[in-house]
């Protein structure tokens, strides 16, 4: 992919590929990329988008299970929280791309959510059931939760209402999109 925001299909095609390999360096190259949404390209874009962000999200479960299971102090397991944290980044900002229309966006965000407090749930609960024992992992599993910051979708409903025109002057004409 070049150092320009993708365009085509091809371009987002290519661009995804690198996202779903984990380089989220062309991350803010996609939110300045634009696409024409026609009956076939919109579908197949979705699916792609929808496809690339289930496989990075199953890549953090999977690490966060693994260094979960590897850890042995609080120390371990408050680096997996954070570790896991800082890879759903990314994805909170893939959902959030100006080319996805608000539904895709909307569908992508709740997916995110809903991992988020189900793994939450899930190591609470697990916490809990260790008893005595599950004491010092519940605290860091409370202390360092597991959330993903909120990144505003800048969609063509965001834009700041145009300035109203002086009621001397001609209507201007609005072009819908």
């Amino acid at each position: 992919m070049s150092d320009s925001a993708p365009r085509t299909y091809a371009q987002w095609a290519d661009a995804l590929d690198r996202v779903e390999a984990g380089d989220d360096a062309c991350i803010p190259l996609l939110e300045r990329g634009t696409l024409d949404w026609s009956q076939g390209v919109a579908e197949r874009f979705v699916r792609r988008v929808d496809s690339v962000f289930a496989a990075r999200l199953k890549a953090v479960q999977v690490g966060l299970q693994r260094a979960l299971k590897a850890a042995r102090r609080t120390d371990d397991v408050s680096r997996a929280l954070a570790d896991a944290r800082r890879a759903l980044g990314p994805l909170a900002r893939l959902a959030a791309l100006p080319a996805l229309r608000p539904d895709v966006q909307q569908h992508l965000h709740t997916t995110l959510r809903k991992l988020v407090t189900n793994i939450q749930s899930a190591l609470e609960q697990s916490a809990r059931a260790q008893g005595h024992a599950g004491e010092r992992f519940l605290r860091v599993v409370l202390t360092s939760p597991l959330k993903v910051a909120e990144v505003p979708a800048t969609t063509v409903s965001a834009r700041p209402p145009e300035p109203e025109a002086p009621s001397h002057s001609k209507p201007r004409r609005r072009i819908l999109l």
